[in-house]
């Protein structure tokens, strides 16, 4: 898959399945498989292990793990900057601060999150250039990822899986050695 491809629809495609269930999360589980059906036949097994463990739930039940994992004493934040510089930083703040701009620069509507929300950030991946892209992969995404991932796995959450496949596209994406040369 080229970056063009990832950016427009692999990751926003990621972006809906993590943000708040709604009645139309079916559908955006689907395309995601969809999508990955494409591009990325690892990925597509971890999203399918998702879907087998949530997607007959009724909208409720969806509702209360999407809250239980990321929101009322979460099991992970989906907050990259915690990740990066903890809870009460000034880099947060900085990092925060940078994102907003860049989402009102653009025009895009992140809605009622944080700018470092994970889900955000994925959608928006579209309006980063080449080299914000890469740097914000390298910086911002890359590790909070691994950590999300790990700690939904102690917990046996279902969005492990999700962290997972995202974990495995960006690896694939933008290699370590590539980053760094």
């Amino acid at each position: 898959m080229n970056m063009d491809e990832l950016k427009r629809d692999v990751l926003p495609a990621f972006a809906a399945v993590l943000e708040y269930p709604k009645e139309d999360f079916r559908d955006r589980l689907d395309n995601l498989l969809h999508v990955l059906s494409m591009n990325s036949p690892e990925a597509w097994d971890e999203i399918f292990e998702f879907e087998q463990a949530v997607g007959a739930w009724p909208l409720e039940m969806q509702e209360h793990l999407y809250t239980r994992t990321f929101d009322i004493g979460p099991q992970c934040v989906p907050y990259l900057s915690v990740y990066l510089f903890g809870e009460q930083s000034f880099k947060r703040a900085e990092l925060m601060t940078g994102l907003a701009q860049a989402y009102e620069r653009a025009g895009f509507d992140r809605g009622n999150e944080l700018p470092d929300h994970l889900a955000v950030v994925l959608r928006f991946a579209p309006h980063f250039a080449g080299d914000e892209w890469d740097e914000m992969v390298q910086w911002c995404l890359r590790g909070p990822l691994g950590h999300m991932a790990r700690a939904l796995a102690k917990v046996e959450n279902p969005y492990q899986y999700v962290l997972r496949a995202l974990g495995q596209i960006v690896d694939a994406a933008f290699p370590e050695e590539a980053l760094h040369a």
